[in-house]
């Protein structure tokens, strides 16, 4: 029963957008008994009222309807990938034509505020800044996926120090942790310095920690530890947010998921940080986990090898 439950034919190809008889796990439904069933036909119809060269003919016949199933079958697919593709393709696309443009009103920005040209307005700018820094985030996750799914994205290999790259997150997203009234609590253990990408461990933690600071409900202390963990090191941040209901947990992977909850506290995004931190882990050849609890909080980490 669950697993009928899991695989409901009838009205998931809805999500999809696609006709009953072009849902690839219909077709194979079909395929699935109209094999049973013409093997049955097959065995008592030829024992019973048909000569061999007579049954050769119905096996013949019953062998073009399921060569023309498995025809059905293949094309689904191959317009599902080519969706898939052209899914991807326009996210790099659109990406790319946004970046450069958000990029250089951050240059304008950064240039006039350090050159002290903004005057009374410095917390308008600071605002701008803020969201101009969320849109590039957006974009560069954005990015990624697209790099990741065309599997043209291969983390580099440099001496890192994991705590240099926290405390440059944290420096960075402080207008965001400003604004959410939320405070950070860094520990560090010593922690020796290991070889990985510096680049996507620090989007891996940044969207760990945007989504920590996001997510608190206000006035809590969003706590982060660095340490040693046997020939690993380890990362976790903590949160007392809202957390995630235990029945969508096993989503929080998936790319373009938000869980439900989320929405009561109009949190913004686009649901592929998560997506992207597992990819990157796995890519790293590390290991990422969480564990969280609705309306408690949650605590995501991972963990990455020294060499």
């Amino acid at each position: 029963m669950v697993f009928f439950k899991k695989i409901n034919i009838f009205s998931d190809y809805k999500k999809y957008n696609l006709p009953l008889f072009e849902y690839p796990p219909f077709i194979f439904f079909v395929l699935g008994c109209f094999i049973v069933a013409a093997i049955l036909i097959a065995y008592y119809v030829g024992n019973r009222y048909l000569e061999p060269e007579q049954l050769s003919l119905v096996i013949m016949g019953i062998a073009v309807i399921l060569l023309a199933l498995n025809y059905i079958i293949v094309n689904s697919f191959q317009n599902l990938a080519e969706a898939n593709l052209l899914k991807s393709e326009f996210m790099n696309i659109v990406s790319h034509e946004l970046k450069t443009p958000l990029t250089n009103l951050k240059w304008t920005i950064d240039l006039a505020m350090s050159e002290g040209c903004v005057g009374k307005d410095k917390e308008h700018f600071e605002m701008i800044r803020a969201q101009n820094e969320r849109m590039l985030k957006l974009i560069n996750n954005m990015l990624t996926a697209s790099r990741i799914e065309q599997k043209r994205w291969s983390p580099k290999g440099e001496k890192v120090d994991l705590k240099e790259i926290v405390e440059k997150v944290i420096k960075k997203l402080n207008p965001l942790i400003k604004d959410s009234n939320v405070k950070i609590d860094f520990s560090s253990k010593k922690v020796p310095k290991i070889i990985t990408d510096p680049q996507a461990v620090e989007q891996v933690i940044e969207n760990l920690l945007d989504n920590a600071v996001g997510y608190s409900k206000g006035s809590d202390v969003v706590k982060i530890s660095l340490e040693k963990d046997k020939q690993m090191v380890k990362f976790s941040v903590l949160d007392k947010g809202v957390g995630i209901p235990e029945e969508e947990q096993k989503k929080i992977f998936d790319k373009f998921f938000r869980s439900s909850n989320i929405f009561r506290y109009q949190t913004k995004g686009l649901g592929l940080s998560l997506y992207i931190v597992k990819a990157i882990i796995n890519e790293l050849k590390g290991k990422v986990g969480f564990i969280s609890k609705e309306n408690e909080g949650s605590t995501f980490w991972f963990l990455l090898p020294l060499k």
